[in-house]
């Protein structure tokens, strides 16, 4: 049998794999092809996170409850800049049909995103239906990304997604699936203070209530790049 087997030494593209894992029988074949920058660095964060709790539990600090809690405090307390794509449709039907779609393709705006230099992505793996009146339009489902820069890197950076979002966009317009009664996505860099209310049902931390209400007193008050796909820049 003639089958292609997984070796960098005979197929150097090979060795473009971040994370292989080789299959023990012929023909051998990388498990993990598909791990991307992005999926490396958010499984290295739930090791390293599954490590201290680990530690913690044995010096009496931690329950082995906490291992399995869902991570989502941790995520929304990670960055204070995310990505915001918001999926609408006047409805449920064209929404249902819609939303699919979009969120079968946000894998390529996490590879657009990767090619920006100076910050990791952290795609938060569900989405959230808005609550009647809180969407653009009567159906509305939200995805979040959290934007990480790196540690290396200086403390304050401009970073421009505009190239990332808009080639997402026309990727996505290729399809022409689209039709009259489905809208967006709508996708833009928000603050953690500015963030949905329907994020946080036990309340939102004292700590950031002040500052959201700042930030939607100055989105108020002046003209705003919200719905410019275009103008996509944040200030780390």
């Amino acid at each position: 049998l003639d089958f292609r087997v997984w070796d960098p030494h005979v197929h150097p593209e090979n060795s473009m794999d971040l994370m292989p894992i080789v299959t023990p029988v012929y023909p051998a074949m990388n498990s993990t092809f598909n791990v991307s920058r992005t999926t490396l660095f958010v499984m290295k964060k739930e090791l390293g996170r599954g490590s201290k709790i680990c530690a913690d539990v044995e010096h009496g600090r931690a329950t082995w409850s906490q291992l399995v809690e869902d991570a989502f405090s941790d995520f929304l307390a990670s960055s204070h800049n995310f990505l915001q794509v918001e999926v609408c449709a006047s409805t449920l039907d064209a929404h249902t049909k819609w939303c699919g779609t979009v969120e079968s393709k946000l894998r390529l705006l996490v590879q657009f995103l990767e090619r920006v230099d100076g910050i990791h992505i952290w795609p938060w793996p569900y989405s959230f239906s808005a609550p009647e009146n809180q969407g653009k339009h009567p159906f509305s489902t939200f995805f979040f990304f959290a934007l990480l820069k790196h540690s290396r890197k200086p403390t304050t950076k401009n970073i421009d997604l505009s190239q990332p979002v808009l080639k997402f966009l026309m990727r996505l317009r290729e399809r022409e699936d689209q039709t009259e009664e489905m809208f967006g996505p709508f996708i833009n860099p928000v603050k953690r203070s500015a963030l949905p209310d329907f994020l946080f049902p036990n309340g939102r931390p004292k700590s950031v209530r002040k500052r959201r209400k700042r930030a939607l007193s100055e989105s108020a008050d002046g003209a705003t790049a919200q719905d410019d796909p275009a103008v996509k820049r944040l200030h780390l």
